[in-house]
């Protein structure tokens, strides 16, 4: 797992058994991603998929649509 639907496994990283997990922050404390703006085609392909739209609107999920 990883990527879209958990970006830090922690939960499936305790499920297999690891009892020490490392997090390395690469961004200073207090950082808050800005909303990204989409452009019509980007929108339109995605309405397909409402939750990642959300996603990517609210800075929770950065992409890149050619």
């Amino acid at each position: 797992m990883g990527g879209i639907t958990d970006s830090i496994p922690l939960e499936k990283s305790i499920e297999d058994g690891n009892m020490y997990n490392v997090v390395v922050l690469t961004r200073n404390k207090g950082y808050i991603k800005e909303p990204q703006t989409l452009g019509l085609y980007s929108r339109h392909y995605l309405k397909k998929y409402p939750k990642v739209l959300d996603a990517i609107e609210k800075g929770i999920l950065n992409i890149i649509l050619l």
